[in-house]
């Protein structure tokens, strides 16, 4: 198991293990924020087809039914 009391600030800590334990936090900080970039460049795109297939259903359903898209409810 991993020892997290590296990244505890302690009197007798060497200014080594105060580096060594930043540098962790800052690649694990790395990590973290690239997948949230690549998870949200992934959503922003499945969202856009998203809305194109609902655009593209709505202009179907309303050619098969006959009721132009402007004219829905009369």
């Amino acid at each position: 198991m991993f020892d997290f009391s590296i990244f505890r600030v302690r009197r007798q800590q060497a200014p080594k293990e105060l580096r060594v334990g930043g540098a962790l936090l800052v690649v694990l900080g790395l990590f973290i924020g690239a997948g949230a970039t690549l998870l949200g460049w992934a959503l922003l795109r499945i969202m856009i087809v998203i809305a194109v297939l609902f655009v593209v259903a709505g202009v179907g359903a309303s050619v098969m039914l006959g009721r132009p898209i402007g004219r829905v409810g009369q």
